[in-house]
């Protein structure tokens, strides 16, 4: 789904992310479920020499959430990661390798 406006930290266009399913973990005091609403996703190109984008995404958690030593706070959580394209170089290393794979097939 496309969601209109987005966030200054997503970039001009989003996308939505629909939770799958109902987050939970086991406790001491049984299944605790994690309330997760709908949040975004957006991706950037960072360096056009190598193709790096980023890869930025937000989720909210309500309710927040506390394991062990580990807390979410009850609000927007950003994520931010890197990624690539494949390069006409990693291309062409696979285009190889399943040459090479195609022959040892056929002279065995």
């Amino acid at each position: 789904k496309e969601k209109l406006g987005g966030d200054a930290m997503m970039g001009t266009r989003t996308q939505t992310i629909l939770p799958l399913n109902e987050p939970s973990f086991i406790s001491v005091s049984g299944s605790e479920f994690i309330d997760v609403k709908p949040g975004a996703y957006g991706c950037q190109i960072q360096d056009r020499d190598s193709e790096q984008y980023a890869l930025r995404w937000h989720l909210d958690f309500p309710n927040g959430a506390r394991r062990n030593d580990v807390e979410l706070p009850a609000e927007r959580i950003y994520f931010l990661s890197r990624c690539w394209l494949p390069s006409s170089t990693d291309e062409s290393m696979l285009a190889l390798e399943n040459a090479r794979k195609e022959k040892k097939q056929v002279m065995s």
